[in-house]
């Protein structure tokens, strides 16, 4: 899959590289929320991993401005986006349903966490197309 990593944090950026590379996926990195946008709107991607909190422009609002992109493109569906977030209060995952978002990994991620994630996404895929 291709898919795009939106990080701030420069540590976790390799970290996540890492994990995404040898799990035999490309990924390209975006430093902030606005830098996401961008690019998305510059290249197609199978799914986009989404910082909450990064300067610019925060994920939740990045998410927003992806949908919103996709609506004025007529897209024939949407990507997936994936929230990653140390943010655990109880409605957070709402306030990320509601900006886009589909789903909601919680910061530290394992590589296992994240292999079963990318391979349950792949399987939906393969089962639905």
């Amino acid at each position: 899959m291709n898919i795009l990593l939106a990080e701030d944090d420069s540590i976790n950026q390799k970290l996540f590289e890492a994990m995404i590379t040898k799990l035999g996926h490309q990924v390209e990195i975006a430093e902030n929320g606005l830098l996401a946008v961008e690019k998305f709107k510059q290249k197609v991607y199978d799914l986009v991993f989404m910082d909450i909190s990064m300067p610019v422009m925060c994920g939740l609002d990045a998410s927003k401005e992806i949908r919103k992109f996709e609506e004025s493109i007529n897209a024939k569906c949407r990507v997936k986006i994936v929230a990653f977030t140390t943010n655990t209060m109880p409605g957070f995952q709402s306030i990320c349903y509601n900006a886009g978002m589909d789903n909601m990994l919680v910061k530290p991620i394992t590589k296992t966490t994240l292999e079963n994630f990318i391979n349950s996404l792949q399987f939906h895929q393969l089962q639905f197309d």
